[in-house]
């Protein structure tokens, strides 16, 4: 859209050089005797060509406000914006969810323009996301044993989100069973973490013993 804007532009100006290329024309040839209808013709001429031109700038002017008018209604709205428009209904499926997960012990909820989230010790439980007037619950939910074999071998992989989109009360049971499922799996994996930072530990102090020892 903005090429057209300025090949317009460009022809605009091309014809303003052309309006003033006539009217210069014509006064050289006003000095010469001439006929009165040859010079009304000439005086015209460039009357009709100066209006073209001006006719022309206006078009462009107004294009280029249409076009600031188009990238200003393309501005996003912010998720408070997003869930301000949605049906009371919806916005009764959020809450429900958002409160399910607020009340787990030491989640911590973070709002941004594009989100709501809860995270539990640095870990995602839910993020909630509006999008086309559908609320959307997006997990991190991993199988534990898989995650388990992807820390040990210090594996380079990634894990895609879960999503559930709340368009029923089915829905919303299910987002609220997943916030517990993904807070049982962060308890676990940090319980597994403690306990192997432990193991690391005492087989530190074995070696420390073992060599003073010797």
């Amino acid at each position: 859209m903005y090429t057209a804007v300025i090949v317009f532009m460009a022809l605009v100006a091309a014809m303003c050089v052309f309006s003033v290329t006539v009217i210069v024309i014509d006064l050289k040839r006003s000095k010469k005797p001439a006929d009165p209808d040859s010079a009304t013709t000439a005086t015209q001429s460039a009357q009709t060509v100066a209006a073209t031109a001006s006719v022309a700038s206006a078009a462009a002017v107004a294009a280029v406000e249409d076009e600031q008018a188009v990238v200003f209604s393309a501005q996003k709205m912010t998720h408070t914006e997003k869930y301000a428009q949605l049906d009371d209904e919806s916005k009764a499926w959020y809450n429900a969810v958002a409160t399910h997960a607020a009340a787990v012990p030491q989640i911590k909820r973070v709002k941004n323009d594009k989100c709501e989230e809860f995270r539990l010790f640095g870990k995602r439980i839910v993020r909630l996301s509006i999008k086309k007037g559908v609320v959307h619950c997006e997990y991190c939910i991993v199988n534990v044993e898989f995650n388990r074999y992807v820390v040990n071998g210090k594996l380079a992989v990634k894990h895609t989100a879960t999503i559930i989109k709340l368009v029923s009360e089915r829905e919303v049971v299910a987002a609220e069973n997943a916030v517990e499922i993904a807070v049982a799996i962060v308890r676990r994996e940090r319980n597994e973490k403690h306990q192997r930072d432990l193991e690391r530990r005492r087989e530190a102090r074995r070696q420390r013993t073992a060599s003073s020892d010797n």
